[in-house]
């Protein structure tokens, strides 16, 4: 009797044990909540085999022991930015969900013995033990393996398209850090000549040559120059915050920036091609493509999974008589009440969304590019005009050098033109940031110079 029920458990017993012997061991990792411990620029690892890169930084040597030029400081953005390294463990996510996706049901093994209470003679323990397996997982396995490598296809474009608009961002702070570093010398250099002034004006007042009231403009000019030196220093101090934090290095680092800070302007021609396929090759297009497709195998696995669920196996089975006899089980569900109509209307709901959400992004791409090439050639213009009566001023201003050498004028009359000129400095300064941040924005929304879609880490 006792002898065939050990002839099913054994089976069943090294059934389990095989099955178990391929499981993973859990071990426990401890949040980390000490200080965070940075990462200096020179000991940052950018291994370009591993990590994506503009083709503009692909073949630029990064080397941070000289200072860090504008391709530096995109290659560094992209390769230790916290964002960019969270965008990859969900990449790393999407993929352990598609090879979750294409593995196949496990088959189902069940035992079960009776006992006659109260035993009687000829009368043996009964048992019946079946393997079966989930035929209708089969069915929408295809559609389902087909939506996980869609969404992997969907987070590693997005990811492209991070990286993308992150080293664009970092090439936008290096060009505004070093214009507010211009800034800052000129604005320092002019409070340095107002300050010059007011004090020539109280020393001639101290010796009754001026009258008190003549003091009080070049003391508020002095003090207006003080100001913008002030709120310089802390635009300079916020975008040197941001750029490190962006970089994924520590608050308080102080990076040298080195190199031109100039962004090439969109050629007309490319532009026109570019916008024209935007829709072929900008990454976040293509990921809310792939995201559609996901979803629309997500909605065919929900047709699929209308029909009746079958599970079937054999059978092996002994009744109480000793009498053995084999066979099979099947069940089957009635798709009477549900029949999954709720979850194909949520596909088919999610799938019209996503439809829209891919319209109004590739609609809002063409709007942001128009309106910032609109945008750009109005302060460009305005770039042109401001540079081009700058020299005039310069001129007049070493003239006036020249005749306050000659005591031909007073001190308060050259520092007025030199007021004039650092003025246009000022301006001009402000101007070329936003030409060539415009620049750099335009390119990243036409995703110029962006590696191939299809070359993923």
């Amino acid at each position: 009797m006792r002898a065939g029920l050990l002839a099913i458990a054994i089976p069943i017993a090294i059934a389990g044990a095989l099955a178990l012997s391929g499981c993973q061991a859990y071990a426990p990792r401890a949040l980390d909540r000490g200080p965070p411990a940075w990462t200096a620029p020179d000991r940052v690892l950018v291994d370009t085999a591993a990590v994506r890169l503009p083709s503009y930084a692909a073949s630029h040597r990064f080397d941070p022991s000289d200072g860090l030029d504008a391709i530096e400081v995109a290659t560094l953005a992209v390769v230790n930015n916290p964002d960019l390294r969270l965008a990859r463990a969900d990449l790393h996510v999407a993929h352990a969900q598609a090879f979750a996706a294409g593995l196949l049901p496990d088959p189902q093994v069940s035992l079960s013995g009776e006992t006659a209470r109260p035993s009687q003679a000829g009368l043996v323990p009964a048992f019946n033990s079946a393997v079966t397996f989930d035929i209708g997982a089969l069915i929408a396995r295809s559609s389902k393996r087909a939506a996980a490598d869609a969404d992997v296809e969907k987070a590693d474009l997005g990811l492209l398209w991070q990286e993308w608009q992150v080293a664009s961002q970092a090439r936008q702070l290096f060009v505004k850090q070093r214009s507010l570093t211009q800034l800052r010398d000129v604005v320092q250099s002019m409070l340095a000549l107002q300050s010059q002034r007011y004090d020539a004006a109280r020393d001639a007042l101290g010796k009754g040559n001026l009258a008190a009231d003549a003091v009080g403009p070049y003391l508020q000019a002095r003090e207006d120059w003080r100001k913008q030196l002030a709120d310089t220093d802390r635009q300079l101090s916020q975008t040197r915050h941001d750029l490190a934090a962006l970089l994924g290095l520590a608050p308080d680092s102080v990076l040298e920036l080195v190199g031109p800070a100039d962004a090439p302007p969109v050629d007309p021609q490319t532009l026109a091609t570019r916008l024209s396929r935007l829709s072929q090759y900008r990454p976040d297009l293509l990921a809310l493509e792939a995201g559609y497709a996901g979803q629309d195998q997500k909605f065919r696995a929900a047709i699929l999974a209308q029909f009746p669920g079958i599970t079937i196996g054999p059978t092996r089975l002994r009744d109480n008589t000793g009498v053995y006899s084999s066979g099979f089980s099947a069940s089957i569900s009635l798709p009477i009440f549900s029949g999954n109509r709720g979850n194909i209307a949520v596909e088919r709901a999610t799938r019209e969304r996503l439809r829209i959400e891919y319209d109004n992004r590739l609609r809002a791409a063409h709007a942001d590019v128009d309106r910032l090439v609109a945008d750009q050639r109005l302060l460009e213009a305005q770039w042109r005009d401001a540079v081009a009566t700058l020299p005039e001023l310069q001129q007049t201003a070493q003239r006036a050098a020249v005749a306050l050498a000659a005591r031909e004028i007073t001190i308060s009359s050259y520092v007025d033109l030199q007021a004039a000129v650092a003025a246009r400095q000022v301006e001009i300064l402000g101007l070329q940031q936003g030409v060539w941040t415009q620049r750099i924005a335009l390119a990243a929304l036409l995703g110029d110079d962006l590696p191939s879609p299809t070359d993923h880490s």
